[in-house]
């Protein structure tokens, strides 16, 4: 058995959720886990064509309109030559972004799967308005799809800033990479107030060693991080000080990584991504999983 038991697949028969299907049952076969593939209408789409238009009881038109999602759902996935079993095929109602969450919390999934969006002329990613507050709303690991090739990772990025979702995704990291073959890079960034001090008052050579304090206490810190989560001896680690959005996806590029991992912090109000998470999102070019932590409630 691998590092999931159970993954769900959000898709809308574009081609961008082609990749995200791919990737999932590409998972799905690598762990020998359960794959669900789920497909959302809005209720107001159903309810529409059958029940206005032809006099038709609103839930009989639910009910019609699921059976045929389902039944197209199913014969776009035969198509792309993936076998599933009976019962694979969910089809739900509601608000895309919330009901996904909602129906991988109640399957107790261990990831959800969805596709990055579309691509511009420009080559730049557009990112889904679901999947971006997909990513905001979820109790649990987002895998976001960038990469039209649906195979395994051979470079994996795990970003850490020493909080919990940072031990859960150097956790998840660790076990893709293995699960895959692939080779581990540790990335932290830490804050540098620059080379210049920000007073003519202040003695350089002073401000030299305060650059070097904050670094070496990174140093330390990420050490005792990584002792405490399985160790260092399988992993590249890279100590930077900047911007840590530009320094996650510069460092994936330079190494051509397959997969980034990092944590981003719930807001109790579900409003907020931050920073960090939507530009990696936004601008990596590799598949990303975001790994959530609890909401604050402050």
């Amino acid at each position: 058995m691998g590092i999931m038991t159970h993954i769900l697949v959000a898709v809308d028969r574009s081609e961008a959720s082609e990749a995200a299907l791919l990737t999932a049952a590409r998972l799905a076969r690598r762990d020998e886990a359960r794959l669900t593939v789920l497909h959302i209408v809005d209720q107001e789409t159903a309810r529409l064509p059958w029940g206005r238009l032809l006099g038709i009881d609103p839930v009989e038109a639910e009910l019609r309109v699921k059976r045929e999602r389902a039944a197209e759902v199913v014969t776009w996935i035969a198509e792309r030559g993936i076998e599933l079993p009976r019962g694979a095929v969910r089809v739900e109602f509601g608000w895309p972004p919330r009901r996904i969450a909602q129906v991988a919390d109640e399957l107790r999934c261990d990831q959800v799967v969805v596709s990055g969006g579309r691509h511009t002329g420009l080559g730049r990613l557009l990112l889904g308005s679901t999947t971006d507050r997909l990513v905001r709303l979820s109790h649990l690991p987002v895998r976001v799809v960038k990469s039209a090739v649906a195979s395994r990772a051979r470079r994996v990025l795990v970003a850490v800033d020493f909080d919990e979702a940072s031990s859960t995704a150097l956790d998840l990291g660790r076990k893709a990479a293995a699960a895959d073959g692939a080779e581990l890079t540790v990335l932290h960034c830490y804050a540098d107030p620059g080379e210049a001090p920000p007073l003519s008052t202040l003695d350089p050579s002073e401000w030299g060693r305060y650059r070097t304090s904050l670094r070496t206490d990174a140093d330390s810190r990420l050490k005792a991080f990584l002792a405490a989560s399985g160790g260092e001896d399988d992993v590249t680690v890279i100590l930077v000080a900047g911007d840590p959005a530009t320094a996650i996806v510069r460092h994936a590029e330079a190494m051509d990584a397959d997969l980034v991992v990092l944590g981003h912090r719930r807001h109790a109000w579900e409003r907020f991504l931050g920073w960090t998470s939507e530009h990696v999102l936004r601008a990596a070019r590799c598949d990303v999983v975001v790994v959530p932590i609890p909401a604050l409630l402050a």
